[in-house]
């Protein structure tokens, strides 16, 4: 076994149904959940692939695969490494975007590796009778030392809100940042910081949570959701809000469904 692992009437259809045409996905067994794995670390990932002797899975990450964001060859070379070892154990793993992945990256969902696949924001995959809504993006609230110290910053980076043609029939929704009332709530001594260096961040954070709370109410009222996985926040919490598992996954740490 496997151990791993995004009001008034709105239009609700399918938006996008990735199928992954690859012969050996009749043999998938187990989904599994990833937290952040910040520059794709490949010998820890192996590593636990080993340990939990992975065999025939899907691993969605939650983003910060950091994508775009290191040198071009270090990153094919990390990425070829992976892809073969998913394709000798035939996992296949999907990847939202994170606030340290390129957004461009994501613009549409595809293979980027036979067995990587990154998933557009909005776009729903559907593994072992699971449909799983991808939505990514989030602010870094490290942004002006980012550009100050010319280091990775999209402008695009944020969780972007559509309403419109929302789907149905959802079972699980995987986001990077998460709805307000989800842990962790509040602000800690570093974010308190931060807001001195960024006049606007306190309110485009508090913006961009309660835009993801009108997702999670949209989303609820048209649809029987189970499990709710997110990151960003590198801890590790789960709870239960309404009858959904929402489970803000830490870095790197694995879930099963």
């Amino acid at each position: 076994m496997c151990f791993f692992l995004i009001f008034e009437t709105f239009s609700l259809t399918l938006r996008y149904y990735h199928s992954n045409k690859n012969k050996n996905m009749k043999n998938i067994k187990d989904i599994f959940f990833l937290g952040d794995p910040h520059y794709f670390d490949t010998y820890d990932i192996k590593r636990k692939v080993e340990r939990y002797s992975l065999i025939d899975c899907v691993i969605v990450s939650v983003g910060d695969t950091n994508l775009g964001v290191v040198n071009s060859e270090k990153e094919k070379w990390h990425l070829t490494l992976l892809n073969e070892l998913f394709v000798e154990r035939n996992i296949f793993f999907y990847t939202i975007r994170g606030n340290h992945d390129k957004k461009d990256i994501f613009d549409t969902t595809r293979n980027i590796y036979s067995n990587i696949i990154v998933v557009a924001d909005y776009d729903i995959i559907e593994i072992i009778g699971k449909r799983i809504l991808c939505v990514g993006g989030a602010i870094s609230v490290d942004r002006v030392k980012r550009i100050g110290d010319n280091l990775f910053y999209d402008k695009d980076e944020n969780f972007v809100l559509k309403l419109d043609k929302l789907p149905i029939n959802i079972d699980i929704v995987v986001t990077h940042t998460a709805p307000d009332f989800a842990q962790p709530t509040g602000f800690n001594d570093f974010l308190y910081d931060m807001f001195k260096k960024d006049e606007n961040l306190r309110e485009e954070l508090l913006k961009e949570r309660s835009d993801m709370s009108l997702l999670y109410n949209v989303l609820v009222a048209n649809n029987n959701i189970t499990d709710w996985f997110y990151g960003h926040f590198h801890k590790s919490v789960t709870e239960n809000v309404n009858g959904i598992n929402f489970q803000c996954l830490d870095i790197m740490e694995f879930k099963i469904l």
